[in-house]
């Protein structure tokens, strides 16, 4: 989906709108006052107002005391995630959703449920038997960093939705075109980021829209197969891919990337970003991630298996640490990639990242 969708955006000029975001995210206004009885998080189901216009079915709400709210709707076919403010007076509520529509009605509670009638349909909550603090925290701490244009960046935020859709939910392929001249997002580019459940058999495709949110499609596996392993999340930026042929050279830039498994068995799958180019005389150019090494696009004869076994640890460990970030609220440094996770975290813990491991100044290694 192109990321002009963030034109409509007032107040920004649209060559800003990828680095800084705009409009109804959740830091977008100061607190508003809310019915204290309705923090918390809620079970709901009926008509409700999302940022694909009107949904029916069951959803999960969290309403913030600052005022501010996430609805989670998921289904096997279904699936929105939605934030804004949400304000009370007496009776009434009104809250704006991630694209700037409005909403409004009455709500009353009988018991423990609350009966809510809105301009778009009437619901009710009931309070989450699952309240999952710690997820909700973690992903409203996300939607207050402003995305960035990396690719890896808005890859690790379509991670966090995705199990949140399906909690097997796995990275199957990304789909970048019109990049900008460093190989990140443009106002004008495309991204594409496909996950599979093999719990449900379905694809699901986020693509990145206005005020960091992403829209989302869902669609069965039918003859389509997934890859033979996921890809492990947080990946490598295309732009650490385009640093390291400028190093090596190239002087021609990137006009569209794909990242997938290529190998027909688990014991052959090998993770790659191959890039269309423009210039410096070459049609295509590779980068393997486990081996971090920029190819000819045949696979390297390295051993496979244990290579992926080898980046799949380390983006275990790097995808626990960026979610411990998000879990602090903490901003800097929200380029989510995994070199530059690696780094950040090494940095922290008073080493010296190289060669993709962290040392202490005695030499110890620090991890892996």
């Amino acid at each position: 989906m192109p990321l002009t969708a963030w034109r409509r955006c007032r107040g920004a000029a649209a060559a800003l709108l990828v680095a800084a975001g705009c409009g109804t995210g959740l830091a977008a206004e100061p607190a508003r006052p809310v019915d204290r009885a309705l923090v918390g998080t809620w079970d709901g189901s009926g008509t409700i107002l999302t940022s694909s216009l009107r949904k029916s079915g069951s959803f999960t709400l969290r309403i913030e005391p600052d005022g501010r709210y996430i609805l989670v709707l998921r289904a096997i076919d279904d699936f929105a995630i939605d934030w804004g403010p949400w304000t009370t007076s007496q009776d009434k509520f009104a809250r704006t959703d991630s694209t700037g529509m409005e909403d409004q009605g009455t709500y009353r509670r009988i018991g423990e449920v609350f009966l809510v009638t809105s301009i778009f349909g009437t619901f009710e909550l009931r309070p989450a038997r699952d309240k999952q603090d710690a997820l909700f925290q973690g992903l409203g701490n996300l939607m207050r960093i402003p995305p960035t244009p990396a690719i890896s960046d808005w890859t690790a935020r379509a991670a966090a939705w995705a199990m949140l859709w399906q909690s097997d939910a796995a990275l199957d392929q990304v789909e970048a075109s019109r990049l900008a001249e460093n190989a990140t997002l443009a106002p004008y580019s495309e991204l594409g980021m496909t996950f599979y459940s093999a719990a449900v058999g379905r694809f699901l495709q986020l693509s990145p829209s206005q005020n960091g949110t992403l829209t989302s499609a869902i669609g069965p596996r039918g003859a389509r197969a997934p890859a033979p392993r996921p890809i492990p999340v947080p990946i490598v930026d295309l732009s650490e891919m385009l640093r390291d042929a400028r190093a090596a050279g190239f002087t021609g830039r990137y006009t569209s990337a794909v990242l997938r498994v290529f190998g027909e068995t688990p014991e052959q799958s090998r993770p790659q970003w191959s890039a269309n180019v423009a210039g410096g005389g070459l049609g295509r150019q590779c980068f393997d991630l486990a081996a971090r090494l920029l190819t000819d696009c045949a696979p390297p004869a390295d051993d496979a298996a244990r290579d992926y076994a080898a980046l799949s640890a380390r983006a275990t460990q790097a995808w626990q640490w960026i979610q411990a970030q998000w879990a602090q609220g903490l901003t800097e440094g929200s380029t989510w990639s995994l070199e530059a996770s690696e780094t950040a975290r090494c940095k922290a813990e008073g080493g010296t990242y190289r060669d993709a491991a962290c040392s202490a100044a005695d030499g110890r290694r620090i991890f892996p």
